[in-house]
């Protein structure tokens, strides 16, 4: 966003995704690399030359990195040879001397560590419980039954291959991806997955995974950049890896995934389109997870294919 002032622009590199706010300030003579996903605010000065302190008239120059996702806020400073960690936040007004931890947020003048960023916590796990609790006085899970694997639909653990199936009135329908996430880094465990297991901790669940038959890009902005480009210009439908025959048998549905650019991905309407009509009469309730971009359209994506047939709760989102 202008205005912005480059010294030495051949000497920058910029990845995808990046959003810069106005009035940035960049002397690049020493080299500057900002990778995929980094937001940077208003007046934000980045300065790769300094002088010699014996001879005042020499420059010397040392590159600046900021990695992957990291924020850098309004009017910080990052001076000569500083090499920002992928997800690090750097607070309004600090002046970076020394380098910056993945993971981490620091501030001040000279810029300190203030707090780790922790990937998983409980405060997640936390706000999901509450949920769920709330929608228990709504809607009353069934005793379940130790009956074997029936037409595809596992539990989760059954689907790690630790066997027992769970009850069978209440089931769970989702979509996660692992590899590169928003602020979080490479994880092997997608977050919606996660939210799935705290679904299990709690009620006595059936789940089924959508599982794309052709992956989604395990690189954040390569996938960012094929949902916008693709899949949502294209009005795609992915195809995905076996399917569910007996939704009929269950009275609470959970429906949840991650929100990219504010709505769902396209492979829920692949499942939706296949099942039409299957969630008439049934309880649904939505959840997903996001990086910013909100609560996104599961619920009125639920209630486009299936007006007015079932009830849907609010939805949740982490």
């Amino acid at each position: 966003m202008p205005p912005l002032q480059i010294d030495f622009a051949c000497q920058m590199k910029i990845g995808k995704g990046v959003f810069v706010n106005h009035s940035l300030t960049c002397m690049a003579a020493g080299g500057i690399t900002i990778d995929d996903g980094v937001m940077i605010g208003p007046n934000v000065r980045i300065v790769t030359d300094n002088h010699d302190f014996a001879n005042r008239m020499v420059l010397r120059c040392k590159p600046v990195h900021i990695g992957r996702n990291a924020w850098i806020g309004v009017g910080a400073i990052i001076l000569s040879g500083v090499t920002i960690g992928e997800n690090a936040v750097v607070a309004a007004g600090a002046v970076v001397t020394k380098d910056v931890a993945p993971n981490t947020i620091v501030g001040g003048n000279p810029a300190k560590l203030i707090k780790t960023i922790k990937k998983t916590g409980i405060g997640m796990k936390k706000v999901f419980m509450t949920w769920m609790t709330l929608c228990l006085t709504v809607v009353a899970f069934a005793c379940g039954s130790n009956d074997p694997e029936k037409d595809g639909v596992t539990s989760a653990n059954e689907q790690n291959g630790n066997g027992s199936a769970t009850g069978k009135r209440s089931l769970v329908i989702f979509f996660s991806r692992a590899g590169e996430n928003w602020q979080v880094g490479n994880v092997e465990r997608g977050n919606t997955a996660i939210m799935v297991d705290y679904i299990q901790e709690y009620a006595n669940v059936d789940v089924f995974e959508i599982i794309p038959e052709t992956p989604y890009p395990s690189n954040y902005m390569e996938c960012v950049n094929y949902v916008n480009d693709v899949e949502i210009p294209q009005n795609l439908r992915p195809a995905y890896k076996g399917d569910i025959e007996n939704i009929a048998d269950y009275d609470n549905i959970f429906i949840g995934g991650p929100i990219w650019c504010g709505q769902p991905p396209y492979i829920f309407r692949t499942f939706f389109e296949k099942h039409a009509g299957e969630l008439n009469s049934k309880t649904v309730i939505p959840f997903g997870t996001h990086g910013g971009s909100g609560v996104g359209s599961y619920t009125s994506l639920i209630k486009e294919y299936y007006p007015p047939f079932c009830i849907v709760l609010t939805s949740v989102r982490i």
